[in-house]
């Protein structure tokens, strides 16, 4: 049966009561708990010796060895690669064409270093023809495959169990792949930044990976990492350092003599509320998300899908209240 308007007015007006009541309970809880970053003090290794690209040759065995480079200063992430940190950075011009297995008909030059909150890493594109570089895709993590784009691919554990890609187009345009179980949710796992702009004879970017939306295991101090450019025109892929044509993820150059931060991360909540109405009926949904590195779920029903297991560790878990109403 439809209802009159005066008993839609009187079921709405209890929803909003009731969410608003919840609200309030969720205002007074603490929203972040024992939020906590400190750098690994133990004692490091010798490190091996810095061992050149190979471009004739790959696998683990002769994949390039590059010392972490520490820096004072971060750059401003926004594609001018004026910063000083650029100079104090790792630098290498030794990409490889995988699809032809030859020497780029394009140079491109890449830059790696780091903090203790970031890996940061500069790309300069050159281009011969820079009124064909495409970049029309607006949309984050949308089809930029269409587009000339940028790729760092990282290990953070040099154990090939999961890489993260982080993508940019000469426009700025960010795509991100995280691996199974990492939490998809921004707002949970935290944002990495770039930048994109086309130069008189190529293109350029920068881009900043905070070390806390990496999973890797306490006292980790090297990691696997490929700079990688797609000459969109061409169809090819310009890699650093050669991964063949197979891409094997023992061909990642190997970073090492990083002080990988531990981070401890903290428990965050998010009320979340969703209302839908139509002519004769009216639903919401009351909810609560929350966050926690832990073994174990808790406080609420676990969900794998939602909470999105991270190593081991559940993500997030939601409780909430639903109310519907229909005529």
């Amino acid at each position: 049966m439809r209802k009159k308007p005066g008993e839609w007015g009187t079921d709405i007006a209890k929803s909003i009561r009731h969410a608003l009541t919840f609200l309030a309970c969720v205002c007074f809880a603490p929203i972040a708990l024992g939020a906590e970053t400190s750098s690994d003090g133990a004692s490091r290794p010798q490190l091996p010796a810095e061992r050149p690209v190979n471009l004739s040759k790959s696998g683990r065995d002769r994949a390039p060895i590059i010392h972490f480079r520490t820096v004072d200063r971060p750059p401003t992430i926004d594609a001018d690669l004026s910063d000083p940190c650029w100079q104090q950075a790792y630098h290498s011009d030794e990409f490889w064409d995988t699809n032809k297995n030859c020497v780029p008909s394009e140079a491109t030059e890449t830059w790696i270093c780091g903090d203790g909150e970031n890996l940061y890493v500069a790309v300069y594109c050159r281009d011969a023809k820079p009124a064909l570089i495409r970049c029309q895709e607006k949309k984050r993590n949308g089809n930029i495959w269409s587009d000339d784009l940028v790729e760092i691919n990282l290990d953070p554990t040099y154990t090939q169990g999961g890489t993260y890609t982080f993508q940019v187009t000469p426009r700025g345009t960010m795509r991100e792949s995280v691996p199974g179980g990492s939490d998809a949710k921004v707002e949970w796992r935290g944002d990495w930044s770039a930048a994109g702009r086309i130069v008189e004879d190529g293109w350029v970017c920068e881009i900043a990976v905070p070390w806390a939306i990496l999973r890797y295991p306490a006292g980790q101090s090297e990691i696997g990492l490929c700079v990688s450019r797609r000459l969109q025109r061409t169809e090819r892929w310009f890699t650093w350092p050669n991964m063949g044509a197979g891409w094997d993820g023992k061909e990642r150059a190997r970073m090492v003599g990083l002080a990988m931060p531990r981070v401890r991360r903290p428990l965050l909540v998010m009320p979340n509320i969703q209302a839908e109405w139509t002519e004769d009926h009216f639903r919401n949904n009351i909810g609560l998300d929350f966050q926690q590195s832990a073994t174990t779920a808790t406080g609420g029903p676990f969900s794998p899908q939602a909470a999105g297991i991270c190593r081991g560790e559940p993500c997030c878990t939601r409780a909430g209240s639903k109310t519907s109403i229909s005529g």
